[in-house]
């Protein structure tokens, strides 16, 4: 029978170890022979275990070409369980053709027994401590269970007996693995006859961000000198170590036959100090009422406090200031100190005005303005009794201190006379006359001022109350004013007072609006 042009048969499969499996997974190798008469030069397979899903596996060849050539395939076959196995490999593609012309050789199956996990177990014995800083130690790696013979690894050396000579302190990686492939590692720390312990006392940072910081180290364990360090190389016979500012350091200390121990030391800081101080302005321009009120956080309490960077008190308020800036300083227990600087500030003084109008008898007048200070003011022409209204009427001749006082209590005075005059011709002689007509009117009406002296006059209008409802200036030509004036709707009918003022002289008319 003439062979295929392109067949390709699945001559052998076999576990790479002869030994046993161990574990789930495992080697395999695949023989792959050409039966036919082309070369061969790519392929895949799939493989599976018992009826599970089957895996591929592509695979290029070199040594397929011509009839009777043979190549190995090896693969990772994975998902094996303790205990019998079926493998089941299958050709399923020669040169991209699926499948070759002869599918009768493409499959082939075996059976691999595997026993799961390792089986054994290692006890580790130190038959010899190691000297502190010598290689003289010996460590044997027992074992109980598995397949010998064993294969024993610890830290980069590698061999068949179970005992390790020469060997120091330290910590190192250990494996055996067994004549099946079974494999159990771990870490191991080999401690030195001699334990060098080092005991911190530290000092922490007094003040946020300070360096001054400390620790005093003490050894213990091992033979003196001891020598110590702060980074593990350079060693210095001291145990004390300063300007340390917060974090995390590490120590290690030394013997005198070179066997070390370290420890690490926290060296911690206060919270940032902080200061705030709101002042309160003075009350009356000029006064000495200001205060401020300083609040001290972070730090190490408790806080002293100064305003003038010398003496430093307990108390948090500052009173009886002036105007003017301050710096308030604050240190807590440990002397850190933080300042804040702030000013206290004063009202404007107050300005006071007063004028009058002469007195027949009891008609006099007087009319205050006030700017400055808090508002709102009150007045007063006894300094006892206090009104919301600024003009006072139906005063007798005679000479009268008139008060301002401000919101804050702030106390303004002026002295002003009610001139007596027997009629009103008298009254001056710069303002030789005010008209008001009509009289009473129904909030419009005439005005007319001569003898003015200057550009314009102040006019102010109270209520019968003595309370200011309204202000403004008019213009005067030739020393004469002729105007005709409008109240506000918004007024109500009753009495109010008209004041016209001209520099020091004021004319006061009453009337009625209907």
């Amino acid at each position: 029978i003439d062979p295929y042009v392109t067949d390709a048969a699945v001559a052998n499969v076999f576990a790479t170890n002869p030994n046993g499996i161990c574990g789930a997974s495992a080697e395999i190798a695949v023989v792959i022979s050409n039966q036919g008469t082309s070369a061969i030069s790519n392929g895949s397979l799939t493989w599976q275990i018992g009826n599970g899903t089957p895996t591929t596996v592509n695979f290029t060849s070199n040594d397929l070409g011509a009839n009777g050539n043979a190549d190995t395939v090896l693969f990772l076959v994975t998902g094996l369980t303790a205990g019998t196995n079926n493998i089941t490999v299958n050709l399923t593609a020669i040169n991209g053709s699926t499948p070759d012309e002869n599918a009768c050789n493409d499959q082939k199956t075996i059976v691999l027994e595997t026993t799961g996990a390792a089986g054994f177990t290692t006890n580790i014995v130190v038959d010899v401590v190691p000297n502190c800083g010598t290689q003289n130690g010996q460590v044997s790696l027992n074992v109980t269970g598995g397949q010998a013979p064993f294969t024993y690894v610890l830290g980069e050396t590698s061999q068949s007996s179970p005992t390790f000579n020469n060997i120091g302190s330290g910590s190192y990686n250990y494996s055996i693995t067994d004549d099946q492939g079974c494999t159990t590692s771990g870490v191991y720390n080999l401690v030195a006859d001699v334990v060098v312990e080092l005991t911190p006392a530290p000092q922490n940072a007094t003040c946020f961000g300070s360096q001054n910081g400390s620790v005093s180290l003490t050894a213990s364990g091992g033979t003196a000198p001891y020598l110590y360090s702060a980074n593990g190389t350079d060693f210095v016979s001291s145990n004390n170590f300063s300007n340390l500012g917060a974090g995390l350091y590490n120590f290690f200390t030394q013997d005198a036959n070179g066997c070390q121990g370290s420890v690490a030391v926290n060296i911690t800081q206060p919270n940032a100090l902080t200061l705030n101080a709101i002042p309160t302005m003075i009350s009356c321009n000029g006064g000495s009422d200001g205060s401020i009120t300083a609040a001290a956080q972070g730090g190490t309490s408790p806080y002293t406090y100064s305003v003038d960077g010398n003496n430093f008190g307990t108390s948090a308020v500052f009173s009886n200031l002036g105007v003017g800036t301050y710096t308030v300083t604050t240190k807590d227990a440990n002397n850190c100190s933080q300042t804040f600087q702030t000013s206290i500030t004063q009202p404007a003084a107050i300005v006071f005005n007063a004028f009058s109008t002469a007195s027949t008898g009891n008609d006099g007048t007087i009319s205050m303005s006030a700017s400055g200070g808090s508002t709102p003011y009150t007045f007063s022409i006894n300094g006892i009794n206090y009104f919301g209204g600024s003009f006072f009427s139906g005063l007798a001749p005679g000479e009268y201190t008139c008060y301002v006082r401000d919101n804050k209590g702030c106390i303004q005075t002026t002295t002003i006379t009610v001139e007596e005059t027997a009629n009103l011709s008298d009254l001056t002689i710069e303002l030789h006359e005010v008209i008001l007509y009509p009289n009473p009117n129904n909030g419009i009406f005439e005005l007319e001022v001569k003898g003015v002296k200057g550009a314009s006059v102040e006019c102010r209008l109270f209520n019968v109350n003595g309370i200011e409802v309204s202000q403004f200036t008019l213009s005067a030509t030739n020393g004469q004013i002729k105007k005709t004036m409008e109240l506000s709707p918004k007024l109500a009918a009753g009495s109010y007072f008209f004041g016209v003022y001209n520099g020091e002289k004021a004319v006061v008319k009453q009337f009625v609006k209907q």
